[in-house]
């Protein structure tokens, strides 16, 4: 997608890559292409989305704290649209 130029499509494909690097403990991986997913998702009104796909990944990583921030986070963006 990012040769493309698709940044939607680079937000959606990066989502399910974030929570599997969490899930296979590569944390500084998984932070480093959720914090793409963070830059490019303004453009698009999927701040909601990115904040969920976080969730997911902390979920996997079994990061409960984390997680439990992170809906909080989701929850507050998608009630303030």
């Amino acid at each position: 997608m990012r040769r493309l130029g698709d940044g939607y499509g680079q937000i959606q494909a990066l989502a399910p890559i974030v929570r599997s690097l969490a899930a296979l403990g590569r944390f500084a991986d998984a932070r480093t292409q959720a914090e793409e997913m963070a830059a490019l998702a303004p453009r698009f009104g999927l701040d909601g989305f990115v904040a969920v796909a976080g969730l997911g990944a902390a979920v996997h990583g079994g990061l409960a704290e984390r997680a439990l921030e992170t809906s909080a986070a989701a929850l507050s963006i998608e009630r303030n649209r």
